[in-house]
């Protein structure tokens, strides 16, 4: 596994509010889970209203994505997953896309790791958002049954 040492942070930060290990309910197989903290929504009945505060948890330090990664390099982890609060959030992008692209480098496609991203927001809505430049584009496709979750 090669986790390398890319710029971390394109200019944010972010915390987290949880990090599960061994994770069997937030996607497909055994996965490493990390709960971003920060989401503008509010939604009725919200499963992790802790993590609505962008200052809730800990920072989301290289050490912890290091964590992470290595975490991951198992032959049962399937992967990772994302969620919170909000992944999307633009804060979060910011914070995230680094740790993403790294997870991406160590674990490519054919590894069979996948990442996957819980989010409020459709497909279509974030594709609007990389073609008007708010977001960075990372491939993604819908997975099907779930209308809020990317994989990457």
């Amino acid at each position: 596994m090669n986790i390398g040492r890319m710029p971390f942070f394109r200019g944010g930060s972010v915390n987290y509010s949880a990090i599960k290990y061994f994770d069997i309910a937030n996607g497909e197989g055994v996965r490493t889970t990390l709960f971003v903290s920060g989401c503008r929504r509010g939604c009725k009945n919200c499963f992790n209203a802790v993590a609505w505060d962008f200052a809730a948890g800990d920072p989301f330090t290289p050490g912890v994505a290091d964590q992470i990664i290595a975490s991951i390099d198992h032959p049962f982890c399937d992967g990772l997953t994302l969620l919170g609060g909000e992944p999307m959030e633009p804060e979060n992008q910011m914070g995230l896309v680094d740790f993403v692209e790294r997870v991406r480098a160590a674990y490519p496609a054919e590894s069979g790791k996948t990442i996957w991203c819980y989010t409020g927001d459709t497909l279509d809505a974030l594709i609007s958002c990389v073609d008007c430049g708010m977001i960075t584009p990372l491939p993604i496709k819908r997975t099907s049954g779930f209308s809020s979750l990317t994989t990457i």
